[in-house]
């Protein structure tokens, strides 16, 4: 049974993250300050401190649950018979992640600078989803080819940090303004993707 300190903890951090959303979605990340987040969650802006540390922290929590699923939901597709080709499989892994960027241009920002970020509970977990994310895609590639003699692990591991550098590229591209739409965006990434050497 939760004890009651436990249970208000728990409800004082989910109604920090849903005062803190509604925020960040109506003004901004920028233009939201930690004052107007702790007077809309009823806390003071040193409870927000003490449970996320910062507001980059805070940013990443709201949106680490999403992460979570998404990864575990990939991890399973992996063991799926899947018959597309090689491009296909790894843009279906891609897209989700595509869209959440696009959809979330400051959350965008800290994952294309994320080694810049401090270490803490929630930015420590973003990276290891980030890593688990690059794994998958590392999975995808190795189990598509059935040749073991054609690939080595280095060439792997060159081919996951290429497919990876794609879709950074990518997501810097749509961030700065350069690609104006998702499918412009998807179409690169799929371009880019297919002329490599695995397919």
């Amino acid at each position: 049974m939760v004890g009651r300190p436990q249970k208000r903890t728990i409800e004082t951090r989910r109604n920090i993250l849903s005062a803190a959303e509604k925020l960040f979605d109506k003004n901004g990340f920028e233009n939201t300050s930690m004052e107007e987040v702790a007077s809309k969650a009823g806390v003071v802006k040193g409870t927000i401190f003490s449970h996320f540390g910062d507001k980059t922290s805070l940013l990443i929590a709201i949106k680490l649950k999403f992460l979570v699923n998404l990864i575990e939901a990939q991890k399973l597709s992996l063991k799926n018979n899947d018959p597309s080709n090689l491009t296909e499989k790894l843009m279906k892994l891609y897209r989700p992640w595509l869209k959440i960027f696009r959809e979330n241009p400051d959350f965008a920002h800290l994952f294309l600078v994320q080694s810049t970020l401090k270490s803490g509970v929630w930015t420590d977990e973003f990276i290891q989803l980030c890593g688990g994310f690059e794994q998958i895609i590392s999975d995808t590639l190795q189990a598509h080819i059935t040749d073991k003699s054609k690939a080595s692990s280095a060439q792997i591991e060159l081919s996951t940090q290429a497919m990876q550098a794609f879709y950074y590229h990518v997501l810097a591209l749509y961030k700065g303004g350069y690609i104006k739409s998702s499918s412009t965006q998807e179409s690169l990434l799929n371009d880019l993707i297919s002329k490599w050497w695995v397919n």
